[in-house]
Order: C-alpha cells, then sequence, then structure tokens
C-alpha cells in the first residue's frame, strides 16, 4: 500500500461521501463535497491525476466568486459557481469526483 496519497484518497472519499449521503440536490451536495476537500490541490495527487483535479476544480469554479457593485466579493467562485450551473452540470462533475475517487482507490 503506498501511503503517499492517503490523504487525497482520504479527503476524495470524505467528499464522495458527502455526495452521497448530504440532503439536496446534487449543487447542494457539491459544496458539502467542497467543505470535505478543501485543503486539497493538484500537488496532492499522483501525476496522471493531477490534471483531472484541475479539471474537476475548474468546472467548480467556473462563474468565479460574486462581486457587489463596488467590485468587493460577497460569495466565493465555488458558491457562486454553483448557484448558476445547470444541475446536469453538476452531474458531470459529481460523476468526474466519483471517476477520481475510483482511480485513487484501485491504484494508488
Amino acid at each position: 500500500m503506498n501511503i503517499r496519497y492517503q490523504y487525497a484518497k482520504g479527503r476524495v472519499a470524505e467528499g464522495v461521501q458527502e455526495l452521497c449521503t448530504s440532503p439536496g440536490d446534487v449543487r447542494s451536495r457539491l459544496l458539502a463535497a467542497n467543505d470535505a476537500m478543501l485543503s486539497l490541490n493538484s500537488s496532492h495527487f499522483p501525476q496522471p491525476l493531477q490534471s483531472k483535479w484541475d479539471e474537476i476544480m475548474n468546472m467548480m469554479t467556473k462563474y468565479g466568486p460574486a462581486k457587489d457593485f463596488e467590485g468587493q466579493v460577497w460569495q466565493g467562485a465555488i458558491a457562486h459557481t454553483m448557484r448558476r450551473i445547470k444541475n446536469s452540470t453538476g452531474v458531470k462533475i459529481a460523476s468526474d469526483l466519483w471517476e477520481l475517487h475510483q482511480i485513487l482507490q484501485s491504484e494508488y
């Protein structure tokens, strides 16, 4: 067993658990999953999976933070994006996260 990626494996597993067990639609469950994975960045993953993680995070932050008329951020990028995306996009993100989880569990 390779312990190098145990932290990422644990955080992603917790994120997937939130996706499966949290109440609400997929967008609200992705917010809960993000809370479990908040400390992760691509360097926590094996090289072949770093682009997959980056792609997931790009989809989750697509619209950036919400700003008021003075340019002050009033809502973070992930919460703002989850508020704006379609449910089908949320399903795509969840599916990609599940795929990442499966690869981490089986190959690392």
